[in-house]
Order: structure tokens, then C-alpha cells, then sequence
């Protein structure tokens, strides 16, 4: 790809203001990573093993971040009533409603930087990136099953195709 400079330096400009505007939407208030939290918990995800998998980061990061957010009182902790074993995580009524402003200007923010593409290129665009992220999965899939046993890349195999059908769309939202 003799290209590859120019689409790099392309990709490090869009990111980079991408990643201005959505400091500013958020108010230089808190990170990103703590609002993708309040995001999934708003979303149903309330449990710390269960946001990290989705993050796809470590549960002591998880545990900093929610950690900064019980301090703040953006969100509680209580013993599941099924399981005390299980702490489940929620949102106070002001991170509901932080959480709906903020993803009511990120859907402005995206929708007003798309507009510089017709309908036919954000659909293209969305294809583009559905084939990038799919290629990433696959990447990932294969670097993680090398480094376990072989019973365990034959279940990789066989998941594969199935995640291959996932959209990997909202995680590119969800990071910022």
C-alpha cells in the first residue's frame, strides 16, 4: 500500500478531533472510560466482571473507575439480593441524567460530523467499518487462541462465525 502514510495521518487527524470533541461534550468533567461505565450501566450492564469483558479492560481497572464514581455519587454499590456474593452497580438520578444529555450531544456530535458524507457514503462508510472491525476481531481471536491450548482454539473456531455477525459499531461509539 503505497498510501499508507497519507491514510495514517488521516486516521490520527480524525481520531484526534474526534477525541477533542468528545472531551468537550463531556464537559472536561470526567474521563471517557467513566462515562463508557455509566453508559453500559445505564444500558444494563451492572456488574464489574461484566464491564470489563465489554471494555475489554482488567476488573482492577473497572474497580478504580467505579471507585471515582461512587466518590463522585454518579453511581451506588449494593450486594445482589439473588447472590451476596454479586455486587451490582446503578446509576443515581444524576448520572441518569448526565448520561442522557451527554448521549443526546454525542448523537448531535456524530450526526453533525457525518454530515459532510451523502446517505450513499455513511452507508458505505458504516460497511468500511463493519469489514475493518470484523478484521480486528479476527486478528484478536486468532493472537488470543495462540496463546491457549488447542481445546480451546477449536471452541475460538467455532465462535468465530458467529462473531463475525456482530456488529462492532457501538464499541467504536462507546470508546469515547
Amino acid at each position: 500500500m503505497d498510501n499508507y502514510l497519507e491514510i495514517e495521518t488521516a486516521i490520527k487527524r480524525v481520531f484526534s478531533s474526534f477525541r477533542h470533541d468528545i472531551k468537550s461534550v463531556l464537559n472536561h468533567t470526567m474521563s471517557g472510560g467513566e462515562y463508557r461505565v455509566l453508559s453500559l450501566i445505564a444500558s444494563g450492564v451492572n456488574k464489574t466482571s461484566d464491564l470489563a469483558k465489554k471494555l475489554e479492560v482488567s476488573a482492577s481497572h473497572i474497580t478504580s473507575l467505579t471507585d471515582a464514581l461512587v466518590a463522585r455519587s454518579l453511581i451506588t454499590r449494593e450486594r445482589s439480593s439473588q447472590d451476596r456474593r454479586i455486587i451490582e452497580l446503578s446509576l443515581t438520578k444524576e448520572a441518569e441524567h448526565y448520561v442522557k444529555e451527554i448521549s443526546e450531544k454525542k448523537r448531535e456530535l456524530i450526526i453533525n460530523r457525518f454530515s459532510v458524507f451523502t446517505p450513499e457514503e455513511q452507508k458505505e462508510f458504516k460497511r468500511l467499518l463493519k469489514k475493518l472491525s470484523r478484521f480486528y476481531l479476527i486478528v484478536k481471536l486468532n493472537v488470543y487462541a495462540k496463546q491457549n491450548d488447542a481445546r480451546q482454539k477449536t471452541l475460538f473456531r467455532m465462535n468465530k462465525v458467529f462473531l463475525l455477525g456482530k456488529s462492532c459499531l457501538f464499541k467504536m461509539y462507546s470508546l469515547y
